[in-house]
């Protein structure tokens, strides 16, 4: 388990408890279960798949934008 902290002037304001289990991370206070986006590239878990998606489509991504976890696994745009 591990703990997101939010700091205002160095000190602690707030503790969301989080685990991660496979491809879901829960977040405990809220009974929350979110599903994760997995890397194409590393095989690694690295966000929320809803966060992604709402993220692409604000930012006009195509589909297969998110789906490594740096911009070095994916193709460099065309210059043409």
């Amino acid at each position: 388990m591990y703990r997101l902290w939010c700091l205002r002037g160095g000190l602690p304001v707030n503790v969301i408890g989080m685990k991660e289990e496979g491809d879901e991370r829960t977040i405990l206070r809220w009974k929350r279960n979110l599903k994760m986006k997995k890397c194409k590239v590393c095989g690694n878990y690295y966000a929320p798949w809803f966060q992604l998606e709402k993220f692409r489509e604000k930012s006009n991504r195509p589909k297969d934008f998110f789906e490594c976890v740096t911009p070095a696994g994916r193709d460099p745009p065309s210059t043409s």
